[in-house]
């Protein structure tokens, strides 16, 4: 039972955390296929939320494709290899493919949200004398388990900054249909979002932009 639970714990964290990313510095459309894209490094493990979704498949071609897949790659292998994730998003988007693009930068941002534990990911692959060795991308000396319990409240946590900070996000989630909460919403925004966090979310925004070269996103137009 605790092991289904640290799994579900990963899953959210994957999801939230890479949805308050993409939203921050894009915006809520390809944040949504960035979370999707989040969950498809976890298709080398035959027991993720992603390896069930495959679950039809395999019954209608009678083949084992989830520890096919496990076997083959292995649990946080080439899947969750940053490099190739990253290369292909950036040639989605160069040809215009900007939902392709968010996808592929989801796979990416859950191999670098991995890449928080100890166990890290595979980076680089090198020669050491006769033998090809492994250098794992290692941030953190933190357990899984240790961040299991952090980073999903922190995520939350984020995910309340980024609705408040982005009005299109609080009428993309549909919050506005709840009686009353818009009104709430409109009184924090002003009093506690523009007089203390917009100065921030400026100067983030244009450093994402120069960095990533991306267009002005349309959750910092202006109010």
């Amino acid at each position: 039972m605790e092991t289904s639970r640290v799994r579900f714990l990963r899953y959210r964290t994957h999801l939230l955390l890479t949805y308050v990313i993409v939203a921050y510095l894009w915006d809520p459309k390809h944040a949504l296929a960035a979370a999707l894209g989040s969950l498809l490094p976890d298709l080398d493990h035959p027991s993720s939320v992603a390896s069930r979704a495959l679950v039809p498949l395999e019954k209608a071609t009678l083949l084992p494709l989830r520890r096919l897949i496990n076997t083959v790659v292995g649990h946080r292998g080439i899947l969750h290899w940053p490099v190739p994730w990253a290369l292909g998003a950036f040639l989605a988007w160069w040809v215009g493919h900007t939902g392709l693009a968010a996808v592929l930068l989801g796979g990416c941002l859950h191999c670098l949200e991995d890449a928080l534990t100890v166990r890290g990911v595979p980076l680089l692959v090198r020669r050491d004398g006769g033998r090809w060795r492994v250098w794992n991308l290692r941030l953190t000396p933190v357990p899984s388990d240790k961040w299991d319990a952090v980073l999903p409240p922190a995520t939350v946590l984020l995910l309340c900054l980024v609705i408040l900070a982005c009005p299109s996000e609080f009428h993309t989630l549909g919050l506005d249909r709840i009686p009353g909460l818009e009104k709430v919403y409109w009184t924090i925004h002003e009093r506690v979002y523009h007089r203390l966090l917009h100065p921030f979310d400026a100067y983030v925004g244009t450093f994402a932009r120069e960095i990533l070269r991306l267009e002005p996103m349309a959750a910092f137009a202006p109010c």
